[in-house]
């Protein structure tokens, strides 16, 4: 903690503090303020005219943050936002609230009559609402909102869903608002005991094209198999080719969507794949469109004029569709 005064009071076991205040929590949570009164013993006290940041990620303006046994905090007449490239005053977003309250130990954060502002217009009211704190990796509920601002698009905001489904398995459904654009966002994983998979996508409603509802898919997994065969796989698909481009979701200038099978064994390798590549742009004409390959190896060990022999066979095969006479 650092500050401009600090006068400790022996009999009472207390703290006047006078600000700037600088406050850090052993769980990584920041307190600033400007006056403050705490115990000996730093574990409960009353800051005024406080800023909260929660884990470096969720920040909080209040008129009073009151802190008790070291695991909750009270907060009143309070300002949330993760925005951290929002300059401006009022931020993009923000969510203001009566009363805000921080379990340590739960790892929940709870709002009490909160409104969902954007560009400082309420948007949203609920009389309560609970937000898993932003060091939570697996809890259902709200995930901290995020914006995002892109040069077709404009300024957006995304408010994630996070649904735990058993211990392998989960789903983030994240509704993606902006003047152009109305989406919803979906990331879907799973582990088991011979592999993984996840997919994620998008479905959209905008006005930028013909087409008013995009949208793509990505999906990947692994499997292990009997034998020591390992299958892997990928999917990549999208509704048109500037779709990713638009939403600025990644770089991309080829969609890949592939199947292999894989074998290695001590003495043998073999390793079957069909891939199957879409251009997003154009001068790709002559690329094939799909390729085919299989690799195989073995090794006979001690064979009769000594040392070791290997043979080898490499198959691969490709084809375009093309209306050109390239």
């Amino acid at each position: 903690m650092t500050a401009k005064q600090i006068i400790y009071d022996k009999k009472l076991n207390k703290l006047e503090i006078t600000g700037p205040i600088q406050f850090l929590d052993t769980d990584g949570n920041e307190i600033k303020a400007k006056t403050a009164n705490i115990d000996g013993d730093l574990k409960a006290g009353l800051f005024k005219a406080a800023r909260l940041v929660l884990k470096q990620q969720l920040r909080i303006n209040a008129k009073s943050l009151e802190r008790s046994q070291a695991r909750f905090m009270q907060l009143n007449k309070v300002r949330a936002t993760s925005c951290y490239s929002c300059n401006q005053n009022p931020p993009l977003w923000q969510i203001r609230a009566k009363t805000m309250r921080h379990d340590n130990l739960k790892q929940q954060v709870f709002f009490q009559n909160a409104t969902l502002h954007i560009f400082d217009f309420p948007v949203f009211y609920t009389p309560y609402l609970r937000l898993p704190d932003p060091g939570v990796k697996r809890m259902q509920g709200f995930l901290v909102p995020r914006s995002q601002t892109t040069t077709r698009l404009g300024y957006g905001l995304k408010l994630p869903y996070f649904i735990p489904i058993g211990e392998s398995r989960d789903v983030t459904l994240t509704p993606y608002a902006s003047p152009v654009t109305k989406t919803m966002e979906v990331d879907y994983r799973q582990a088991y005991a011979a592999g993984n998979f996840h997919a994620s996508g998008t479905v959209s409603h905008d006005g930028l094209t013909q087409d008013k509802w995009r949208g793509y898919l990505f999906a990947n997994g692994n499997a292990e198999l009997p034998s020591q065969y390992i299958l892997k796989y990928k999917l990549e698909t999208v509704s048109d080719f500037s779709y990713l481009g638009d939403y600025e979701y990644v770089e991309r200038d080829l969609l890949e969507s592939n199947l292999r099978l894989s074998q290695t064994t001590r003495r043998q390798y073999n390793d079957v794949s069909i891939r199957h590549y879409t251009s997003l742009y154009g001068g790709n004409s002559t690329a094939p469109s799909f390729v085919a390959s299989n690799k195989f190896e073995h090794r006979f060990a001690k064979p009769f004029i000594g040392g070791e022999v290997k043979i080898g066979l490499d198959i691969h095969g490709s084809h375009r569709q093309s209306n050109t006479n390239e």
